[in-house]
């Protein structure tokens, strides 16, 4: 238990110097600080379970809503993240929404088909 926690801390320590990094970084372009963002949602969203879910599901919303606020081609992947936490957190109201959202961002965008399946499986699963 003691290392577990440790790990998450170092961790956020971590993503907290990313992000602070990711500030002030010029050569580096809007796109790619989105993917950043959005990646480091992605693994929030894959560690939460246990007694660290809320902490992730919260950091996961986090870097999901700076990636949106960042990147407009990045919205539908963001969305998808966000609807993940909505899942995960019981809310299928919500994640059914933000599916959906994903999925439009998504097409508008002209992301790959399937990107695009991707969301509609996991709105599929929130339906289900």
């Amino acid at each position: 238990l003691h290392t577990a926690y440790r790990r998450q801390r170092q961790m956020c320590i971590r993503d907290r110097h990313l992000l602070e990094a990711l500030k002030h970084v010029r050569m580096v372009s809007t796109e790619m600080k989105a993917v950043i963002l959005c990646n480091l949602a992605r693994v929030h969203l894959e560690l939460a379970n246990g007694d660290s879910a809320a902490r992730h599901l919260a950091e996961a919303q986090r870097y999901s809503e700076l990636a949106i606020a960042l990147h407009t081609l990045l919205k539908g992947t963001a969305y998808h993240h966000q609807g993940r936490v909505a899942h995960k957190r019981g809310d299928l109201k919500l994640a059914r929404a933000l599916y959906t959202k994903a999925i439009r961002e998504k097409e508008a965008s002209g992301a790959s088909k399937d990107a695009i399946e991707v969301s509609k499986a996991a709105l599929s699963l929130a339906n289900a």
